[in-house]
């Protein structure tokens, strides 16, 4: 996980230096947006790509916003793993 949000975070400093969290919210809608159109539509490819394109938003919008996406999906985890516990 660190490895990729590495990555992302790197390109995307590299790609859109003045980003802002206003400019990077609009396009996390924009690809959840698309995210949704193509389930809707059912082409596995789209999704794939739709899936992906949300995952690198996200990642990105973590950085801005000063969040440690792996701590925060490690606390969440941990939590919902409590709330619904298997036997």
């Amino acid at each position: 996980m660190k490895e990729i949000s590495n990555k992302i975070n790197e390109w995307h400093k590299k790609a859109f230096p003045e980003c802002t969290v206003e400019s990077i919210m609009d396009k996390v809608k924009e690809e959840y947006s698309e995210f949704v159109l193509s389930v809707g539509q059912g082409k596995k490819d789209d999704i794939s790509d739709e899936i992906a394109d949300c995952f690198i938003v996200l990642i990105s919008a973590a950085r801005i916003l000063g969040v440690d996406i792996e701590m925060a999906i490690n606390d969440k985890f941990e939590r919902v793993k409590e709330k619904y516990r298997v036997i």
